[in-house]
């Protein structure tokens, strides 16, 4: 069993059959190389930072994990929020949980049909519901608390892949490269739409149960005691959170590949059979739920089209890993036929150098080569193209790659630190900055997420989708009738003018907004609203009443006539034109019309105290002449 430690002069390694020995420097990474990179073998770890360290240093990371998505806190429920979240009985009882478990993701609503099982998501929000109800800052909340535990433990497992790379023997230096990877991660703009989406929590939940199972899993060493069975046990919880949890055995393999080469395969495999068992269960129960396996089939494509889009998906994956910029939830996917054109031959290769490097990595550069394969192997579902309901493309896929990513960029950034020493301020001032970017745009994308106008504008903005269009139509004008039923009657005139942006000829949309302004008490724009409604459609009923009534309102007698009598011609049955025409009538003191026009009314609703009397008022009125 080896470990080492360092000092001043040299480093002090150890195994059972050199004790003490001293090594050259010369001779020290040679050494190290022979410990692979200084990784825990048999169960040891290597000599870090103080525990004091780490702990300041994890609450910092807390902090600014937390402190980049603080106005995330204020965000709404957005997009698919509504029926996840607000229309989904399962999360109010507990006695629903039977059937979270043995059933598809969305099958508490009848109408919608999943090819996803991911039971654990109702019950976070099962606990969200009954600590803050429907409020949507305690959902936020526990996103980011879960980001910020994804945020630490990135922290965790960079230190022990990481240090074994260092030269230095002051333990906060030490730390720095590990505690960058964490600070990229915590501020990467690329995780907004998995953290400040309410529906992002299977991707951070999924992710932080993941890397819990690969933290213990690299301490357990190769011991199978209670840190192995807590991996196992994290590993398990992760797949009910999310399917591409069940891609974290390939990443353990890819660890005792790249630094357990000594250690027998015998012994690795029976490792793994915990894992396998877990992810058994897993599959029976996502069996029982679908009664199948295999995914709905999504985008309708030929096979090798599938192929041959994998390239630019996975190439679109990698610019926005390194270039966080002009993100988007909707991002259209346009296949492209052949590899012969341009997309394809640049896309193919990208994938190629990356395969190179991973292969030409994998001896000597093992950290390197595993940042490389945990970047890569999260994202082998999402090019299952044809598994995936919607677009293919989703900043929230990259969630978990990016560990991979940060923990690449941070090593980057150690060597140019120590092959340059005299650069040393000007690597740590660049990590800075760019910390500095990411935290300013992940916190500037939150803003989108605010509400379902900001964010359907975003969205509709970088995507040409007609369906997605509708779509927003839709959710924009379902949100604006909820906010009038809860009496949130700004909320409902600001989401029917965005509305009205989408499409500006709903007619329907101008006859509810014209409603909102009404009982604001804005008739004159009401007014406005409800003849836009009847431009677009002149025998639209109730917006010839409603604007009788708005004039009637601004004592336009005459003009509400007019409509009323309108709105007969469409309707010569309809009690609400027949009553209102009664009352503008008796209002103009042409009492024997008014009755003529009530009693109609009266005959067609016989139980409406209202109309009786005013019919009784008109007969009085009569009587009186």
């Amino acid at each position: 069993m080896l470990f080492y430690s360092y000092t001043e002069q040299n480093y002090v390694l150890s195994t059972f059959g050199n004790k003490g020995k001293n090594i050259s420097s010369e001779n020290k990474h040679k050494e190290i190389q022979k410990g692979e990179a200084g990784l825990p073998i048999g169960g040891a770890l290597p000599q870090r930072t103080s525990v004091k360290t780490e702990l300041l240093l994890s609450f910092i990371i807390v902090l600014i994990s937390a402190g980049v998505y603080f106005n995330a806190l204020t965000c709404g429920f957005v997009h698919d929020d509504r029926f996840q979240v607000l229309e989904n009985y399962w999360i109010t009882d507990v006695r629903y949980i039977p059937e979270i478990f043995s059933s598809n993701v969305w099958k508490f609503n009848r109408q919608l049909e999943s090819n996803y099982y991911r039971p654990l998501m109702h019950i976070i929000y099962m606990f969200n519901f009954h600590l803050f109800g429907l409020n949507p800052m305690g959902f936020h909340l526990v996103n980011v608390l879960f980001h910020a535990g994804v945020s630490v433990l990135v922290f965790a497992i960079a230190l022990i892949l990481l240090d074994g790379q260092l030269r230095i023997s002051s333990s906060p230096s030490r730390a720095f490269p590990a505690f960058a990877a964490a600070i990229l991660f915590a501020t990467h703009p690329v995780h907004t739409e998995a953290v400040t989406w309410v529906a992002g929590l299977t991707d951070v939940s999924a992710t932080f149960f993941c890397l819990l199972s690969l933290n213990f899993y690299i301490r357990s060493g190769s011991k199978t005691g209670g840190l192995y069975m807590l991996s196992v046990a994290s590993f398990f919880i992760a797949t009910l959170c999310k399917e591409p949890a069940l891609m974290l055995p390939l990443i353990l393999a890819a660890y005792d590949f790249l630094f357990k080469k000594d250690e027998k395969k015998i012994r690795l495999l029976k490792r793994y059979i915990a894992y396998l068992a877990a992810a058994g269960v897993y599959l029976l129960l996502r069996f029982r739920a679908l009664e199948g396996v295999v995914p709905i089939i999504g985008t309708e494509l030929s096979y090798y089209q599938y192929f041959i889009n994998i390239f630019p998906l996975f190439a679109q994956y990698l610019e926005k890993l390194i270039l966080p910029i002009n993100l988007s939830f909707r991002r259209d996917f346009i296949p492209i036929e052949s590899l012969a054109v341009a997309e394809g031959m640049i896309s193919l290769i990208v994938a190629v150098v990356y395969l190179m490097a991973v292969w030409l990595t994998s001896r000597k550069e093992k950290i390197i080569c595993f940042s490389l394969l945990v970047i890569v192997i999260p994202l082998l579902p999402a090019f299952y193209i044809r598994g995936i309901i919607g677009p293919p493309f989703s900043e929230r896929y990259l969630y978990f790659p990016s560990v991979g990513f940060v923990v690449l960029s941070a090593l980057i950034l150690y060597r140019a630190q120590s092959r340059f020493p005299s650069g040393g301020l000007v690597t740590v001032a660049i990590f800075f900055i760019v910390a500095g970017l990411y935290g300013s745009g992940t916190v500037m994308r939150n803003t989108v997420w605010k509400n379902n106008n900001s964010f359907f504008a975003d969205a509709l903005q970088k995507s040409g989708s007609s369906e997605f269009r509708m779509k927003a139509i839709v959710e924009s004008i379902h949100s604006a009738n909820k906010a009038m039923e809860s009496g949130n009657i700004d909320a409902a005139i600001e989401t029917y003018q965005y509305a009205l942006t989408l499409r500006p000829d709903d007619y329907d949309t101008h006859y509810r907004l014209g409603i909102a302004f009404g009982q604001k008490g804005l008739t004159e724009k009401a007014i406005e609203q409800y003849q836009n409604a009847i431009r677009l459609k002149p025998d639209y009923l109730d917006a010839r009443i409603n604007l009788g009534n708005s004039f009637f309102a601004e004592g336009l007698i005459d003009k509400a006539i007019e409509e009323y009598e309108s709105a007969l011609k469409i309707d010569p049955d309809s009690v609400k034109a027949n009553y209102n025409l009664g009352v503008a009538y008796k209002e103009k003191g042409l009492i024997d019309k008014a009755i003529e026009h009530l009693k109609t009314a009266a005959e067609r609703a016989p139980l409406e105290p209202l109309i009786r009397h005013s019919l009784d008022e008109a007969y009085a009125s009569k009587s009186k002449k």
